[in-house]
Order: C-alpha cells, then sequence, then structure tokens
C-alpha cells in the first residue's frame, strides 16, 4: 500500500508521521471520488445502441426534474431520438417507465381549450441516481 495520500494530508496538517486523522481523511477522499466515478460511469457506459439510448433518455428526465418532459422537449434534449420509429419510441420509454423511477402522465388540456392531452415523462424525486 502506498502510504503518499497519507503523508501528503499528514505534512498538510504539520505533523512529521502519518496520524490517524491522516489517514482516515486519505481513505474518506479516495473513497468518495471512487464511488463518484463508479455512478459516473453507470450513467454513461452503455451495452449498446439501445442501451445508450435508453441511459440518454433517463438522463435527460432526471436533468428536468419534478417538471418533467413533454415530447417535443424530450426529443430536443435527446435528438437521437427523433430518429427512430414510432414503435420503437414508444417501446423505449415504456422500459425507461419500467426500469427508472419515472412516471409517465397524460395531461389534458385546460377545459375550454381544444387539443391533444400531452404526455409527460417526470422523474420522481425520491430516486437520484440512475443504473
Amino acid at each position: 500500500m502506498k502510504f503518499t495520500p497519507c503523508l501528503i494530508v499528514a505534512h498538510s496538517l504539520g505533523e512529521r508521521e502519518i496520524t490517524a486523522e491522516a489517514a482516515q481523511w486519505s481513505i474518506d477522499y479516495a473513497t468518495f471520488y471512487a464511488r463518484q466515478m463508479v455512478d459516473n460511469f453507470s450513467e454513461t457506459i452503455a451495452e449498446g445502441d439501445t442501451d445508450s439510448l435508453r441511459k440518454s433518455i433517463a438522463k435527460a428526465i432526471k436533468d428536468a426534474g419534478s417538471t418533467g418532459l413533454k415530447m417535443a422537449e424530450l426529443l430536443k434534449a435527446v435528438p437521437r431520438l427523433g430518429n427512430v420509429k414510432k414503435h420503437e419510441r414508444d417501446g423505449l420509454l415504456s422500459m425507461v417507465v419500467e426500469d427508472y423511477d419515472v412516471v409517465r402522465e397524460v395531461v389534458k388540456p385546460e377545459s375550454g381549450k381544444g387539443g391533444r392531452p400531452s404526455i409527460i415523462h417526470r422523474w420522481a424525486a425520491d430516486q437520484t441516481s440512475i443504473h
């Protein structure tokens, strides 16, 4: 095991030897950034085109938060989604709803206004990680 980070921390604290405090700080630092790296990889590494697109859709919905995204907004956020056929797009969105903490809502136009209902995909607030 290399003690360089512990030694650097100990030296920055004015110590001549590695203390328990310096060792724990180094362990906490390395653990924090290792977890952050693994979380980032789980969001960005994909097993294929479909998985990559599925993760991109989930990330766009997550980034939109509780406001969610209408289909036109989702197509702007994930342009590749516009390059798939409607039935494939619907299948991808169904997978995202099933695999992530995403809800699909149909919002009817305000009373007195005509038009089609809007379909909005929202990220549920109680979950923050993409798997």
